[in-house]
């Protein structure tokens, strides 16, 4: 099940509405605008910042401005003069676009000139990373994005879209690459939750991903054993949600140890979590503590699945 959202950068933004430009004419040109106004809430999503946003008139004052974020687009010539449907060779790859504080999308440092009558597939991912760190990966392939732990990586892709002279509506969807997942401690399944600020209890999750790499042509996921990091650890049981890398269709053995329970000096609690991430999704899980059980104890898990915050943009995003 996939989530579509509109751009983030290790929080999540959303095209909430889009006004139209009339694109440059060059005769056979015209300039690629992406327009848009984003806004987002890094721990309740939109739908939290919309509705602050409509209970005051000074929401900037009370929540901030965005953080400006840059968008990685490439596009390529499928139909039409000078077709070129090679990543590498396109003249158009990892051209920066900016979504600026105001949550405004501008032309960042470069621009798109499309030539009507010819069709084009549009691909894009946020937030953009240079273009040395694209060669980092793999010298050369241009269409290879590093992705780390943590990261919010959305990707995009329009296929089919026919250059018009002045004006050229195209609506993007953008797409988590990664999941979310967080963790509570429950004394047994359904029971009390256990406060991480007076209880002393510890937790710790293991075998994510610290890196992996987004095929900026496909939206999958890729990642070598290598790089899982055994040091990587997750130690927070509030509920709060992390984004971690996930590969797709492919199952992740987590391990999961609790300690300093109250009441069960020195019991270790351990068991072994097997998540099967969809990409869009966010998990919850209660870890429920058995403390009838002797020695050292297993745990159970018990899982809240949600999509993360589906939104779509309502009005297409004009390209010229």
């Amino acid at each position: 099940m996939k989530t579509f959202v509109a751009l983030a950068a290790g929080v999540l933004l959303v095209a909430s509405s889009c006004s139209e430009k009339v694109g440059v004419d060059f005769g056979e040109q015209s300039a690629l605008e992406l327009n848009g106004r984003m806004a987002f809430d890094a721990a309740e999503g939109v739908k939290a910042w919309s509705a602050a946003k409509a209970a005051t008139t000074k929401a900037e004052e009370v929540l901030g401005d965005l953080p400006a974020t840059d968008l990685g687009v490439y596009v390529l010539t499928t139909a039409g003069k000078e077709a070129t449907t090679d990543f590498s060779t396109t003249d158009w790859k990892n051209v920066a676009f900016v979504s600026d504080g105001a949550g405004n999308i501008t032309n960042g440092a470069g621009a798109v000139t499309l030539k009507s009558g010819n069709t084009y597939d549009i691909y894009a991912y946020a937030p953009r990373v240079s273009d040395a760190d694209l060669g980092a990966v793999d010298p050369g392939n241009v269409k290879l994005i590093p992705v780390n732990h943590g990261d919010d990586l959305l990707w995009a892709k329009t296929s089919g879209v026919v250059a018009k002279a002045k004006k050229t509506p195209v609506t993007l969807k953008f797409y988590h690459s990664g999941a979310q997942i967080g963790f509570n401690i429950r004394m047994k399944d359904g029971g009390a939750l256990v406060d991480p600020a007076t209880s002393g209890v510890q937790l710790e999750v293991s075998g994510f991903y610290k890196k992996g790499v987004l095929d900026v042509e496909t939206g999958k996921m890729t990642f070598k054993d290598a790089d899982k990091d055994p040091d990587l650890v997750l130690s927070d049981f509030t509920g709060a949600k992390t984004t971690i890398l996930v590969p797709s269709g492919d199952k992740l053995e987590l391990g999961v140890k609790v300690t300093n329970v109250p009441g069960q000096d020195g019991k270790t609690f351990s068991g072994t979590l097997p998540l099967v991430a969809n990409s869009g999704e966010s998990y919850l899980y209660d870890v429920n503590i058995d403390t009838d059980s002797e020695g050292h104890s297993s745990i159970t898990f018990t899982a809240t699945v949600e999509e993360w915050v589906p939104v779509e943009a309502t009005t297409p995003v004009p390209i010229g």
